[in-house]
């Protein structure tokens, strides 16, 4: 499946507010990556993320989609 520039806009654009910054600070990071390899994006993925892995009620927003 061929992901677009489109696809991702769309997808963005469901996103409540408070995930738009880890989003942004996500492409942030794979810009400044050279040689991006799974390994690195998930660490990446992972890194911007876990904060919100870790909360409760952020989990309890995520079940219900």
């Amino acid at each position: 499946m061929t992901i677009t520039k489109d696809m991702i806009i769309k997808e963005i654009d469901t996103l409540p507010e408070p995930m738009l910054r880890k989003v942004y600070e996500f492409i942030k990071k794979l810009k400044m990556v050279k040689n991006t390899d799974k390994e690195e994006l998930l660490f990446l993925a992972e890194t911007s993320f876990a904060e919100d892995w870790l909360d409760e009620e952020e989990d309890e927003r995520w079940s219900k989609l």
